[in-house]
């Protein structure tokens, strides 16, 4: 995940009221419950950034493997 990325989630969680522990690639450690509105909000506000929320384990993994591919690619080795 890319550094503009980054603060762009940190922006939309806070944006919905939400604290958080750390945004990483394809997660976000957040401290305490998510009301159904604020999910949803977050959700809408992600895509309209190009980004998208990720609800399951596998959709992470398959994020994690993505961005590993693309940082082999780019590498200079």
């Amino acid at each position: 995940m890319c550094i503009r990325c980054q603060m762009v989630v940190k922006y939309e969680l806070e944006n919905v009221g939400l604290k958080f522990e750390y945004v990483n690639i394809g997660e976000a450690e957040i401290i305490g419950d998510i009301l159904p509105e604020q999910k949803e909000e977050l959700k809408i506000n992600l895509e309209k950034s190009g980004l998208f929320l990720i609800e399951n384990r596998k959709g992470v993994l398959v994020e994690k493997i993505a961005f590993a591919i693309i940082e082999l690619v780019h590498s200079n080795d």
